[in-house]
């Protein structure tokens, strides 16, 4: 019976590390993408669900957005960023908050 205690504890503290968070994603998105992005719903509304999971496929060691930022000279304060550990495990949350936000998936009458 302890051994199923502790098991049900640590999946308790592992799970929520796991999954991504919308609210997670808010915060990534006031840290670093609000000063050239201020519009979140606005710019995630831009496209569909599937578009976004498009673009923030991982695949060769990146992925569409990172490429999209590295490639533009104006997005030039980011670069350190989508080249980073840290954006390699915020990049979930990300992907949540612009897939709630999508055209397809309108209509959330949350606050942002």
């Amino acid at each position: 019976m302890k051994v199923l205690y502790c098991f049900i504890i640590g999946l308790g503290l592992v799970i929520p590390d796991l999954s991504a968070s919308v609210s997670q994603g808010k915060e990534v998105h006031a840290r670093v993408c609000l000063a050239c992005h201020p519009y979140v719903q606005n710019m995630a509304g831009k496209k569909t669900s599937q578009e976004w999971k498009r673009i923030f496929k991982y695949q060769d060691g990146t992925n569409e957005l990172a490429k999209t930022h590295l490639a533009q000279e104006e997005a030039k304060k980011s670069w350190r960023y989508f080249t980073s550990e840290e954006y390699m495990q915020e990049m979930k949350h990300l992907r949540d908050l612009m897939l709630k936000y999508s055209s397809d998936r309108a209509g959330h009458n949350s606050c942002f």
